[in-house]
């Protein structure tokens, strides 16, 4: 079989299934806020974690804008990090940094959870197979996977301290902001971009991050074409929302 590839904003991707090929084709359309805070943050910090990178549309984004960035993908689901991995070499992309690991508040080895199996599938839950709004799901594949804090990744394995940190999960965001507390409380951390899942979990947030003096930013949070929009649209209920430090 050929190698279907669509190109997108100046970055390749494989595109062999119709969730790949829709990933693709909707980079700069699926989440434009995403796509502004990339675009000024890739050109400011010199180091972004993405957290659940999925095929690494995001990532291979944030590269190809500047290629002094250096992206730290982070992805535990099996196929989407192989599909991500191959992203990379596609692109040769050498400022792009992959690693199968679960970002979490605990360093251990830990079930994951699919409910799809399809390259570029979301929803993976880790511990247990319950979904980002509490329901139960009969998983399709389970898979072992490494889980490590943010700040033992920091302070004990050596990784660079982000500038800016894209956590995308699904339900996993209070391990992940928990196990981050060290990194928070730098002056070299500038923005966080989250994918809540309620206005309940967005007004929790909202109040931890301020302790780290982190306020939501409105250029990004209430931007015209913003992707709550496209998600009301389809009863969805996630919201990215964009934390900057005061």
């Amino acid at each position: 079989m050929t190698d279907k590839i669509i190109e997108n904003a100046g970055v390749k991707f494989y595109a062999n299934t119709e969730l790949e090929k829709w990933r693709a084709e909707t980079l700069l359309k699926k989440e434009p806020e995403t796509i502004a805070w990339l675009n000024y943050y890739a050109n400011v910090g010199s180091v972004f974690y993405d957290i659940g990178a999925n095929v690494g549309s995001y990532s291979m984004y944030a590269a190809s804008l500047n290629s002094k960035l250096n992206v730290y993908a982070f992805e535990p689901v099996q196929e989407n990090f192989s599909a991500l991995l191959s992203n990379i070499l596609l692109n040769n992309s050498d400022n792009v940094h992959a690693f199968r690991i679960a970002a979490s508040i605990q360093n251990k080895l830990t079930p994951i959870y699919l409910q799809d199996i399809r390259i570029g599938n979301s929803g993976a839950q880790i511990d247990a197979p319950v979904d980002e709004r509490g329901n139960h799901f009969d998983q399709v594949s389970t898979q072992q996977v490494l889980g490590l804090s943010l700040n033992s990744m920091v302070k004990e394995l050596g990784f660079p301290a982000p500038n800016f940190v894209k956590i995308d999960v699904d339900g996993h965001e209070k391990d992940i902001i928990e196990g981050m507390t060290d990194l928070l409380e730098m002056e070299s951390l500038l923005s966080i971009l989250v994918e809540f899942n309620s206005a309940t979990e967005i007004a929790y947030y909202s109040t931890i991050l301020a302790k780290f003096k982190f306020a939501p930013d409105a250029i990004y949070n209430e931007h015209p074409n913003h992707s709550t929009k496209r998600r009301s649209a389809k009863n969805g209920t996630a919201v990215n929302c964009v934390f900057t430090k005061k």
